[in-house]
Formats: C-alpha cells, structure tokens, sequence
C-alpha cells in the first residue's frame, strides 16, 4: 500500500510541475535576488549544488 501512495504522489508532482511549467511565461526582466542573467544562473547552480549535499549527508 505505502509504493503505492509513494508512486501516486510522485505522479501528482510530476503533472503539477508539468501543468506550472507549461502555463508558466518567464519573465527575462525579474531578478533572482537581486542577480540577473549568467549571475543568477550561478547562484541557482550553487543553491542547487547546496541542496544535493544536504541531501546526500
């Protein structure tokens, strides 16, 4: 029973994120604390890589 609920909810994420990311329009302009275009991207990639090790401890 609990893979079962396990796997519905990780379909329910899936089309969540699926149904967001499809009626979504980015907007260029905005700013991801205060960084814009390639800085942005770096501290997404470093608050990503943050993530993957507290995950992994």
């Amino acid at each position: 029973m609990r893979p079962l609920i396990l796997a519905l909810g990780a379909i329910a994420a899936v089309v969540a994120l699926y149904a967001f990311g499809r009626s979504h329009t980015p907007d260029y302009a905005s700013s991801l604390s205060w960084r814009r275009g390639n800085n942005a991207n770096e501290l997404k990639a470093q608050l990503g890589s943050a993530l993957v090790r507290i995950a992994l401890q």
